[in-house]
């Protein structure tokens, strides 16, 4: 069984549409997170794609400095089923001394090309 007596709650749910395609959404986001976050990298990336619709995940981790067993996440999806692109992201174990509330770092950085919430 799975111990989750040590892990933190989700910190942030967010989604959006913005006016980028997806690819620029998520390059969009991957600079930004570079660039603001200093101690999260993209862990991993996966993209699918039929009947021209689209799907991307990213997968942000970030490492406390201070205590080498936490870890946060933030997860990123974007797609195009509506014709839009559609944006969603969560993390966890976020709020604690480096990473702050990522989804809110990941909104941020498409804060100008937002359509609706």
């Amino acid at each position: 069984m799975l111990d989750t007596s040590t892990a933190f709650p989700p910190q942030g749910l967010n989604s959006f549409w913005v006016s980028l395609s997806l690819q620029e959404a998520a390059d969009t986001i991957s600079r930004y997170i570079d660039k603001h976050s200093m101690c999260t990298r993209l862990a991993a990336t996966h993209r699918r794609s039929a009947e021209g619709r689209e799907y991307i995940l990213l997968c942000y981790v970030g490492d406390f400095p201070f205590d080498a067993d936490r870890h946060a996440t933030l997860t990123v999806t974007l797609d195009n089923f509506d014709g839009a692109t559609f944006v969603q992201t969560i993390d966890y174990g976020c709020g604690l001394i480096v990473n702050k509330d990522l989804t809110k770092q990941a909104e941020k950085s498409l804060q100008e090309y937002i359509i609706t919430k």
